[in-house]
């Protein structure tokens, strides 16, 4: 048995009234690409308005204190320091998120 939620029942409703809309208004003859072109605009900007788009939480990919070990270990790079940067190159890999 399939459960329909209201935001479906509201979606289908929708996209019902404005196919007997352009049924009723179909005056001229319409070629099946425009009709194809209405019918999936319909679907796509009822859905957008029916359903709720899911939101992530957004965890940063990096921590601050990476990225503070980051720019230390490139300033050592720059100066040419490699005993300090590859201690630094260490310290960024282990530090890890």
């Amino acid at each position: 048995m399939m459960l329909i939620t209201s935001l479906q029942v509201s979606q289908l409703i929708a996209v019902r009234n404005r196919f007997q809309q352009l049924l009723q208004a179909d005056e001229e003859e319409q070629t099946p690409n425009e009709l194809w072109e209405y019918m999936k605009e319909v679907v796509l900007s009822e859905a957008k308005k029916h359903i709720p788009k899911k939101r992530r939480k957004k965890h940063p990919w990096i921590s601050e204190t990476t990225l503070n070990l980051a720019s230390k270990r490139k300033e050592a790079k720059v100066k040419g320091n490699t005993s300090e940067w590859s201690q630094l190159n260490r310290e960024v890999t282990r530090s890890g998120v």
